[in-house]
């Protein structure tokens, strides 16, 4: 999947979000390990059902903490995707990270995309 462009989300969507501070002391040095890791995280993610879409995000305040967010069509498909790959998954970004980072799901509640 080499689509760039994450085209919106609908309600009863569910991002998993993964925060932590990263082991990268630059933006630059967190692309390039990301970039590293991004065809091995898109291929396990992509062979899940549901599965929208994944962005890694970069805080602008310098602080080195990070965000993963992972897309979901639901819950039912963040579960299932919990019991098949997650471990893969996480084994993969937890290599980017200091220490074991905190991990949430929300749930869509309202969109709107231009």
């Amino acid at each position: 999947m080499n689509n760039t462009k994450l085209d919106g989300l609908s309600e009863g969507n569910v991002l998993g979000v993964v925060t932590g501070i990263a082991r990268a002391a630059s933006r630059e040095e967190w692309n390039a390990q990301v970039d590293k890791a991004w065809p091995d995280v898109v291929a396990e993610l992509s062979s899940n059902a549901g599965y929208i879409g994944v962005v890694a995000l970069w805080n602008s305040n310098g602080s080195e903490e990070v965000s993963i967010v992972g897309v979901w069509e639901t819950m039912e498909h963040r579960l299932a995707y919990e019991a098949r790959s997650a471990t893969r998954v996480r084994a993969i970004f937890n290599g980017l990270l200091v220490e074991s980072p905190s991990r949430y799901k929300q749930v869509v509640t309202k969109a709107s995309w231009r």
